[in-house]
């Protein structure tokens, strides 16, 4: 009987500890990374990939109140715009799921929906801010939901700081 306990309790343990350092899971909870991902889905993160351009990544919004999961547009370093429903980086490349873009295009302005947005670049850790001189202490990232017509994102808060980016999406289910 000991023998049996002990291997649960190691077993247990070493859950917790790989949830806690390096994977864990998330389930989607709205329907803003739709086609991608739907309200129910089950999501997979890996705590130490790097998220990169068109990774989809979980972060909070603020103060780890709500976890929300969106596709990386831009990274620390990127400047990137939003013309007319598509989104470019200041080197001419489109990031972002194409496919959504395209529909947001076709939105009016009277709808609501955000089709544009001035060049706004993505400050990286150690970056000056023009404004205080201070150092930035931290990457900012932006995000947006591949459901682009109904989905609140970076358009609407703002870059994402590094310190919320809980982990990339390695898996769907």
């Amino acid at each position: 009987m000991k023998i049996v306990f002990r291997i649960l309790a190691g077993t247990l343990s070493f859950l917790v500890v790989v949830r806690i350092f390096f994977f864990d899971w998330y389930i989607v909870e709205s329907n803003s990374m739709l086609p991608t991902l739907g309200s129910g889905d089950v999501v997979v993160i890996s705590k130490l990939s790097k998220v990169g351009r068109n990774d989809m990544a979980v972060f909070y919004l603020a103060d780890n109140e709500i976890a929300v999961i969106k596709r990386c547009v831009a990274i620390p370093g990127d400047t990137i715009s939003l013309v007319n429903g598509y989104f470019k980086l200041s080197n001419g490349v489109q990031v972002g799921l194409l496919q959504s873009q395209k529909k947001l295009s076709y939105m009016s302005e009277t709808s609501g929906a955000i089709k544009n947005v001035l060049p706004l670049y993505l400050p990286k850790k150690g970056d000056s801010n023009p404004h205080t001189k201070e150092l930035y202490a931290e990457d900012y990232y932006y995000f947006c939901g591949d459901n682009l017509v109904n989905s609140l994102d970076s358009r609407n808060y703002g870059p994402v700081p590094a310190g919320r980016i809980e982990g990339k999406v390695i898996f769907k289910f």
